[in-house]
């Protein structure tokens, strides 16, 4: 069945979902650059690691926890690689005006969190691109 304008609709959500993930992952990449460079840096430890659905192996996601110096127990979800297993200590850089919000795994064995989210960013913003551009084509 063709829905007329169907293709437009698709391409226009496309375009926002992938436009909007660039600048989820653009704020996330801001914060990271900041308390990298910024930050106070403390001892962390990733506290349990979760399978997506259907026990797919390439997609797991890590959380990690750390004290504050006020004694306040933080945990976040950052991106990691396979050989973070639950128990482990890392390194933790955080903003101290936004510890929630800025907390990244950083260290050495870890991938830089900068290049990480860099590549995200960029990988969605030519998505994004790439369906904006066929949508104003398919428009001519």
């Amino acid at each position: 069945m063709d829905v007329p304008g169907g293709d437009y609709l698709f391409l226009g959500g496309m375009v926002l979902l992938f436009g909007w993930l660039a600048t989820h992952y653009a704020r996330r990449l801001s914060g990271v650059n900041r308390a990298l460079r910024k930050g106070i840096r403390a001892e962390g430890t990733c506290v349990r690691i979760e399978q997506e659905p259907y026990n797919r192996s390439d997609a797991r996601r890590h959380f990690f926890t750390f004290l504050l110096p006020d004694g306040r127990l933080i945990e976040f979800e950052d991106l990691a690689n396979r050989s973070v297993g639950v128990g482990d200590p890392v390194t933790v850089a955080y903003d101290p005006a936004a510890p929630e919000r800025t907390a990244t795994v950083a260290g050495r064995g870890h991938w830089s969190p900068v290049l990480q989210y860099g590549v995200l960013v960029a990988g969605c913003a030519l998505a994004a691109a790439g369906f904006a551009a066929v949508l104003i084509l398919t428009a001519v």
